[in-house]
Order: structure tokens, then C-alpha cells, then sequence
């Protein structure tokens, strides 16, 4: 539903509207696209008389204000930056991304668009999930990355196997969520049937080492919320159990919604446990190897992945304690680590610009200044996400915890994929979370509690 009646809706603006819901759509498909998408929303957006109309609040939203000032410092920082200048300005552009935080606040303003988001960004990640099944049992060969002679990208398709396994940590949680609320028997148990294959796809197709830990934690967080009590009775149970004058039917009813909880949540963190102690010992699963590279790392210097992120690290702590307060500017690590690697071989002397932890990076390009804007816009969209609806709140909320799990391991935000997409999920669904006067609702919606009925005291408080 859109608030047309509140607020005016320019065709300019819905044009602008559609175009980032396409870079939504297309994101883990086509990189073009999006790029293409994106620019188009921008030139849309800055063309609307709504958007200097609407422009004020921008400064009020903390949001867009961080990501504004985040972007401002990394500019700012070339002016110091012991790299090129054309250098500089190619490692900011990777980082233009946080511009569209505030034109899509701007653009969704007033409007309830947030659906539409979610059910395309669902249908876009389970064609790629298909895809990506197809390719590695070899019934397709689609995609710019696959390759069939190498085991690792047997299941690329657009994505490499770290994005590829983050989108589909995504799409386990979102499919979870789906199966929650899903009515129908049928859609339930084909949801679930989706989530279990996310699960295979992630542990024994991508072998992404990062999407696995996420996933992890994601089954954990799915286990206790099927913990939780249903906010409906079972059908056994009369509609005389809901009235709010007999107290003592609610007793029963309360039981028997925390023993049916109880069992859902232990048969689900039972077979999740067993098939992925499974799926990782079985197959031989990357996740497995962590503690022979680390030791090839520590013992003969090998260059393995993990040792790698261990030496990168240590470096980026050296140099974020030589200059804590404003780094060493943009684009300025590879030449640090050139000096710090002189005449060291192996894994000690690799040289990147790029440590793969977005927070180490953001320490030694913008010191404690960096840091600490970029951790304070991730607070500001969770503070802002936990107070949207259920499934906005969701999903917004799951995907901003993958990627700050995520960037201790990589560099989300410097990434084309994973950024683009926290800043249009933010943007899109926090847009539309001015629908209502309540930022709990959505275009004057009543909150849950409030369009059922509450059987008693009791059992509303159990809910």
C-alpha cells in the first residue's frame, strides 16, 4: 500500500523509486545493472522538486548524516594520503556507495515500497541459489566466474564464493522467517525445504569459510525464536479460549504453546546441529583446514588464506598505533606494507591493499576517526532497523548483522555486492518507515498486538 493521500508522488520520484528497486532485484546478478540502476535513481532523485523540498531531513536522520560525514572524511583524507592521486580517487570511488544512503531516505520518504523490495530481493536470491545448484552438479554452465576444472568455483555464477555465500546466509534467515508466519502447510514446508538447501549450498557447495560461521550463528538465532511461544493457538483449541473472562482456559493454552515451541526448536537445532557436523567432517569442508593453514602460516610461512589474514592484521595494528588519531589516508596501505615488507619472503612478505577487516582498514586509512564513524552508522541503521515492522525489521536486522559479522573477516563496505546492498536496504526499507507517524508501523497499520485478539492477560504476556 503507498500513502499517496499524505504525501504527493511525482512520476520523477516513482521513476527514481523504481530504478533502485532493480538495482535491488539485479544485484546478484549483474554488476552493470546495478551500476547503471543506481545512476539513474541519482540523476532521477536530484531532478525531483521533492528532493530539495525534503532535503532538510536528511540532516535529521543519523544515517544519512554518518554516512555523509564517513564519506567527507575519506575525501578529506587524500589530502594526507602517501598514495597517487589517481589512485586515491579510484580506492574513494569504491566507496561513492554511501552517497545514496540519503537520496534513497529522500526517494521512499512517504511511501510504502518495502514489500515490493523484500518479495524481489527473495525471488532474486533463490534464482541465484538455483543457479548456482545447476552449475555445480554440471547441468549448467552459466555465469561470468564459473569454472568447472577448479573445485572452489564449481558453484560460481555471478558471485564469488564469500558473496555468494553471504547472499545465501541471507536467504536462510529470510526463508526461516517466511515459514514463520506462512499459513499454508504447503508454503511452510516448501520454505523450510528451501532453508535446508541453503544450508547445503552454503557448507558443501561455496565452502566460503565466513558465510559458514555466519550461518552458524543464524541457526542458533533461528533455534530460539522457534523457542518462543506461537502468537497463534493450536487449532485444537476453541474460540472460548480467547475470551478475556475466563482465566482459566488461558492456562492450559499457555502450556501448551511453550510445549509445542519447546519441541519445534529442539527438533530444528537437533537436525541443524547433525547435518552441519555433517556436512563439514564429511565433506572435508574448508572450515575444517583453518588450523593447518594457521600452522603452516606460523611454522614454514605459508601464504595460506588464513595466515594471510593473520599477518594482514598484525600489520594494520602496527600501523593504526603509529597514527591512532587520523591514519594514513585513503588508498595508502599497499605502500605502508611495501615499506613494513621489505626483504621478508612467503606470507610475511605479501603485500595487498586490502587487509580483509573493513574495521582494520577504516583504522589505518582514518584512524580512531574512521573507526569511529563507521561504527556508529552501523548503531544508528540497527537502532533505526529495530524499530520498523516484523519482516522490514527482519530482514534489514539480519542482514546488518552478516555484514558486520562479515567485515571482520572482509572488507564489506570497500566490496561492490555486500555494500550496495546494506545501502539499499537501509535506505529503501528506513524510507519507508516515515510511511506512519508510529516508525513501529507502516502506512498507518495497527502493530500486532493489536490486530489480534489477546486471549488474557496472561497469555499476552507470554507472547
Amino acid at each position: 500500500m503507498i500513502c499517496v493521500k499524505k504525501f504527493p508522488d511525482p512520476s520523477l520520484l516513482c521513476t527514481a523509486r523504481l530504478f533502485a528497486l532493480i538495482a535491488l532485484w539485479f544485484l546478484p546478478f549483474s554488476t552493470a545493472i546495478t551500476n547503471v540502476s543506481m545512476l539513474l535513481f541519482a540523476g532521477a532523485t536530484l531532478l525531483a522538486k521533492q528532493t530539495w523540498r525534503r532535503g532538510y531531513q536528511v540532516a535529521r536522520h543519523p544515517a544519512g548524516r554518518l554516512a555523509l560525514l564517513l564519506f567527507a572524511a575519506l575525501a578529506l583524507s587524500m589530502c594526507y594520503s602517501a598514495a597517487p592521486f589517481s589512485e586515491s580517487m579510484l580506492w574513494l570511488v569504491k566507496y561513492r556507495k554511501l552517497l545514496f544512503i540519503p537520496l534513497l531516505l529522500i526517494a521512499f520518504q512517504g511511501v510504502d515500497w518495502s514489500g515490493a523490495a523484500r518479495s524481489g530481493l527473495f525471488a532474486s536470491l533463490t534464482a541465484s541459489l538455483l543457479l548456482s545448484i545447476t552449475n555445480y552438479f554440471n547441468l549448467t554452465s552459466i555465469g561470468t566466474l564459473y569454472d568447472a576444472t577448479a573445485l572452489i568455483t564449481h558453484a560460481w555464477v555471478f558471485k564469488n564464493h564469500i558473496t555468494a555465500g553471504l547472499f545465501s546466509a541471507l536467504l536462510f534467515n529470510m526463508s526461516m522467517d517466511m515459514a514463520a508466519s506462512a499459513r499454508r502447510k504447503t508454503v511452510k514446508a516448501a520454505l523450510y525445504a528451501l532453508a535446508l538447501v541453503t544450508l547445503i549450498h552454503i557448507f558443501v557447495m561455496l565452502q566460503s569459510r565466513t558465510a559458514q560461521l555466519i550461518t552458524i550463528l543464524l541457526t542458533l538465532y533461528q533455534t530460539y525464536r522457534l523457542a518462543r511461544p506461537e502468537r497463534s493457538p493450536p487449532e485444537h483449541f476453541s474460540a472460548s479460549s480467547y475470551d478475556e473472562r475466563e482465566a482459566t482456559p488461558c492456562k492450559p493454552l499457555k502450556n501448551a504453546l511453550e510445549r509445542r515451541a519447546l519441541w519445534r526448536a529442539c527438533i530444528f537445532g537437533v537436525s541443524c546441529a547433525f547435518l552441519i557436523g555433517a556436512l563439514i567432517y564429511l565433506k572435508g569442508s574448508r572450515l575444517t583446514q583453518m588450523g593447518a593453514e594457521i600452522a603452516a602460516y606460523q611454522q614454514r610461512n605459508e601464504a595460506t588464506s588464513a595466515g594471510l589474514r593473520i599477518e594482514w592484521t598484525r600489520k594494520s595494528l602496527v600501523l593504526f598505533a603509529q597514527r591512532p588519531l587520523f591514519g594514513y589516508g585513503v588508498a595508502s596501505i599497499r605502500r605502508e606494507f611495501e615499506k613494513m615488507n621489505a626483504g621478508n619472503e612467503g606470507a610475511r612478505g605479501a603485500i595487498t591493499a586490502n587487509p580483509h577487516n573493513q574495521y582494520l582498514l577504516m583504522a589505518a586509512e582514518l584512524g580512531l576517526l574512521g573507526l569511529g564513524l563507521l561504527i556508529c552508522l552501523l548503531i544508528q541503521i540497527a537502532r533505526a532497523a529495530a524499530r520498523l515492522a516484523a519482516p522490514a525489521r527482519h530482514l534489514l536486522g539480519c542482514w546488518l548483522f552478516i555484514f558486520a559479522a562479515g567485515c571482520l573477516a572482509n572488507s564489506l563496505l570497500l566490496d561492490f555486492s555486500e555494500g550496495y546492498l546494506l545501502v539499499l536496504l537501509s535506505g529503501i526499507l528506513l524510507g519507508c518507515a516515515g510511511c506512519s507517524r508510529n516508525p513501529s508501523t507502516n502506512c498507518g497499520e495497527k502493530p500486532y498486538g493489536e490486530r489480534i485478539a489477546a486471549p488474557c492477560k496472561s497469555l499476552k504476556n507470554a507472547l
